[in-house]
């Protein structure tokens, strides 16, 4: 990659991050096919001795932006299905933004499926999966499919998020029409929705070492570290450490080659963002 395209990839991606931070996004790309991403959970379907998922990762059906997409097959027999997020933590009393891709095919073709399917509800628990709140439902009332993805969106209000809420979502796919359809889900995000500027901390009192790093990471401030998130060069959140002392150092061994950002908040609730290397 070119310097100039680096440098200004960075700043559009420091700017976003200060006005919107993520919390998840999953485009589905890295994981393997007929699988889930790491800590997703789906219901199955048994037969003979045999545990079908109802949903997996696939290439049948190609992803909104690249090739791999989440797709459910519905028919007759298979009435009701779920799909279910890790569990995200450590959040902040502010707005989330919710949001995924949709679309809609008649089983093993890619024709938009042209009457109703059955309606797909996203829920979301605060408790870790015990108790679930619907977000929305799409059907053939506010949902025409078409060839080209549609992003679906919904929010949760800031005063449902405490500090220690259990953030989880789970998807509902209800089958109710006549036909077999593929429904493919791509490019999950949740997200804060900040719209106010955050304070920068003071950088000529930071340090951030060493850089490139090979396992541990260092930071030095003035103040105590409270939060640090880290995030690929595409936006995803890749790691969080959060504690109500100090955070003075990560370990970033497990992490693939290649550059990062390291989005940094003080007790001050003061933020800035670090480029690093992992070696």
């Amino acid at each position: 990659m070119k310097k100039t395209t680096l440098i200004a990839l960075f700043a559009f991606l420091t700017t976003n991050l200060s006005n919107a931070q993520i919390i998840e996004s999953e485009n589905f790309e890295s994981t393997a096919l007929d699988q889930l991403p790491t800590n997703w959970t789906t219901t199955t379907t048994t037969i003979q001795t045999f545990k079908v998922p109802h949903f997996k990762v696939s290439n049948i059906h190609k992803g909104c932006n690249d090739t791999k997409s989440v797709i459910s097959n519905l028919y007759a027999n298979n009435q009701d299905f779920s799909l279910t997020t890790p569990t995200y933590t450590n959040l902040t009393s502010s707005e989330i933004k919710v949001s995924y891709q949709l679309r809609a095919f008649i089983h093993g073709t890619s024709t938009p499926v042209s009457s109703s399917f059955g309606t797909i509800s996203l829920f979301y628990s605060l408790d870790n999966g015990t108790n679930w709140t619907s977000l929305g439902t799409v059907d053939n009332t506010n949902f025409t499919p078409q060839t080209n993805c549609q992003t679906i969106e919904y929010t949760l209000p800031a005063n449902k998020i405490v500090s220690n809420s259990q953030l989880k979502f789970k998807w509902n796919a209800l089958y109710s029409g006549t036909g077999d359809y593929d429904l493919s889900f791509d490019n999950f995000k949740v997200e804060y929705s900040k719209t106010t500027s955050t304070k920068e901390l003071n950088k000529s009192k930071l340090q951030v070492y060493p850089n490139p790093v090979g396992q541990q990471l260092s930071i030095d401030y003035d103040l105590n570290i409270i939060k640090l998130s880290v995030f690929d060069l595409s936006g995803r959140n890749v790691g969080v450490y959060s504690s109500n002392e100090s955070i003075n150092s990560i370990d970033v061994s497990s992490l693939t080659s290649g550059t990062y950002l390291l989005q940094i908040e003080a007790a001050d609730h003061s933020e800035s963002t670090i480029k690093f290397v992992k070696k």
